[in-house]
């Protein structure tokens, strides 16, 4: 199936939510980070200022997001502050096209850096 990624909108905030639990249950395999499981995501309202500022991404299958990616710029760095793909569909490559999305407009802004912080040993 294809996946197109595009901008989020202030719609698509609602689904976010659901999107960031289902990966996360995927944690509960995972010895020592179980609890990443059981643990907040962000709210639709967190989500709206990266929406709103552009830097909030959507993948989506059939018009329906499966993932997204949610970043902040700060000065001339695009950090990524969250990146969730419905479990059903992980493994297809759809976090790392969302990142090559960021990776181009902070390109095509011409800023210095895009940062991520994550789990070293976590696939």
């Amino acid at each position: 199936m294809s996946v197109l990624i595009r901008l989020a909108t202030p719609e698509d905030a609602t689904l976010l939510p659901d999107i960031e639990r289902s990966a996360g249950h995927l944690f509960r395999e995972i010895v020592g980070l179980e609890w990443i499981a059981d643990d907040h995501v962000m709210t639709v309202d967190q989500h709206l200022p990266a929406i709103l500022a552009k830097s909030a991404w959507v993948a989506c299958e059939e018009e329906a997001p499966v993932g997204f990616l949610s970043a902040e710029r700060t000065l001339d760095i695009l950090h990524i502050c969250e990146v969730s793909i419905l479990a059903s569909v992980t493994g297809r490559g759809i976090g790392r096209r969302l990142i090559e999305a960021a990776i181009a407009v902070a390109n095509e802004l011409g800023l210095s850096a895009l940062t991520l912080t994550t789990f070293r040993d976590v696939p």
